[in-house]
């Protein structure tokens, strides 16, 4: 089974962050093989609160807005597993989505 970093960059992600980390939650996949990272863009509105009350989230914070790609580069290099994963945060995952990328076995 891969072990799989899930990174999410967000700017100001409120009303979609905790319905995706919901989906991610509900995928079934084994939690010693996924990790989520999110990394907020210097929000200013509830995102961060909102990712603190999923205590197993790993959030990352930026000082100010410095756009997607720092993010999201900022994610990868907290990134513990070999495998990395972009979500972003407006959507909702299929719960098969971590099995589907994991078709054989390491």
């Amino acid at each position: 089974m891969k072990s799989i970093s899930i990174v999410i960059p967000v700017y100001n992600e409120e009303r979609f962050i905790g319905r995706l980390l919901e989906s991610i939650r509900a995928t079934g996949y084994p939690p010693t093989h996924y990790e989520v990272i999110v990394v907020s863009d210097g929000s200013t509105d509830h995102t961060t609160g909102i990712v603190a009350g999923f205590g197993s989230v790993r959030l990352v914070e930026l000082p100010h807005n410095l756009g997607r790609y720092q993010a999201r580069k900022t994610g990868a290099e907290a990134a513990r597993h070999p495998y990395i994963l972009f979500i972003d945060a407006r959507s909702v995952v299929d719960p098969g989505i971590l099995a589907a990328l994991d078709p054989l076995e390491e």
